[in-house]
């Protein structure tokens, strides 16, 4: 993984670390709410809600040693932090709500920025963003704690000496990335005649009005429409559908996100494919807690 100097910080003792886990996400809650309902600008939230995961992670990659070592024992704190982070955050931001609601019927103040739903749906969203990258910290700290705890406390320095969020992610992703580019796993993918690229699920016949042509050599070829492009931009292409090794069509795919801006939304979505599907279980956490049944 990519390095730089290894930062030495003594590592907590359990009560101090689980006291900043608790006070970390508390911060979390409070700061996304004001960020939701006082500016109600996207990039302000999700600036906040790095700001203060950063912090978080400073705390979770100075655990006491037989905490860091023990990867199943992060993967329930980081998950439950995840989980708590949401929920406060959404609870804080409906009580900033209501009482911003009720101080303008009083005539007291702005009435709030965005309605009801929308606060409850945006306040979590820059969390629930959160989640792969909380992943590949844990990852990251089974592998090499150290590089871990380096990594959060260089993108906690402001200006050109710390890592932009970005580059965070970058940093922690390269073992899940690794897996990808190694799996020799066949996949489906549609090609567009312009080079784009588009991969498929395995029910690709179901998802898509799929059509054959017998070739001069007389193989058949399938080919379909799909659409690429972004919400208000987008076109429907013809792709020709093969199944390749996933390795090799992730390698392919980075190199389009890297070099080619032309086709960087496709190779992104197809990207997160390849990435999902070399999750190791033993670092994922939970979309959400399970239900409670209440019969």
């Amino acid at each position: 993984m990519a390095g730089a100097t290894r930062s030495k910080s003594p590592n907590l003792t359990l009560a101090a670390y689980n006291r900043k886990r608790k006070s970390g996400v508390s911060d979390i809650a409070t700061n996304v709410a004001a960020a939701t309902m006082v500016t109600a600008e996207k990039n302000a939230v999700d600036n906040t809600t790095a700001e203060h995961f950063i912090r978080l992670a400073q705390t979770w990659t100075n655990a006491p040693e037989d905490r860091l070592a023990d990867s199943s024992l992060m993967r329930l704190d980081i998950q439950s932090d995840f989980e708590a982070a949401k929920d406060g955050a959404e609870k804080a931001t409906l009580e900033l709500h209501k009482a911003m609601t009720k101080a303008h019927a009083s005539g007291d103040g702005p009435e709030p920025p965005l309605s009801e739903l929308n606060a409850k749906k945006n306040c979590t969203k820059g969390i629930r963003q959160r989640k792969n990258v909380l992943e590949n910290t844990i990852e990251c700290i089974k592998m090499d704690p150290a590089l871990a705890r380096d990594v959060y406390v260089r993108a906690a320095i402001k200006g050109k000496e710390g890592l932009s969020w970005k580059a965070v992610q970058e940093i922690l992703s390269e073992p899940q990335l690794a897996r990808a580019i190694g799996s020799e796993m066949k996949m489906v993918v549609g090609r567009a005649e312009d080079g784009r690229m588009r991969m498929m699920t395995p029910d690709y016949e179901k998802t898509h009005n799929v059509e054959t042509r017998k070739m001069k050599d007389g193989s058949v070829q399938e080919y379909t429409l799909t659409t690429f492009g972004n919400r208000g931009n987008t076109e429907d292409v013809e792709v020709i559908i093969t199944k390749e090794p996933g390795g090799e069509l992730c390698a392919e795919l980075v190199a389009q996100v890297h070099d080619h801006t032309k086709y960087l939304a496709a190779a992104k979505s197809g990207l997160r494919i390849h990435m999902d599907a070399a999750k190791d279980p033993e670092f994922e956490i939970r979309e959400a807690r399970p239900r409670k049944d209440n019969s």
